[in-house]
């Protein structure tokens, strides 16, 4: 019951997360396509910026994770 119950949980994260990636991912298309302005192109910048630290911040915890298992 109980691993069933965490399974659920990690899936419900999993699934939190990833949608915050495609959404910056989304809105790094968007912009790519609109008009090369100072301002989109700073949106841009920043969004990058955004989804980048986030992929970083997966990684390195699923390393720690990994060490501490093994």
């Amino acid at each position: 019951m109980l691993c069933r119950g965490l399974k659920v949980w990690v899936g419900y994260l999993k699934r939190v997360k990833g949608g915050r990636l495609r959404r910056l991912r989304d809105r790094v298309i968007t912009l790519n396509e609109g008009d090369r302005d100072e301002e989109n192109l700073s949106n841009l910048l920043d969004t990058k910026l955004e989804k980048n630290l986030k992929l970083i911040r997966r990684s390195s915890s699923r390393n720690r994770e990994l060490m501490r298992i093994g």
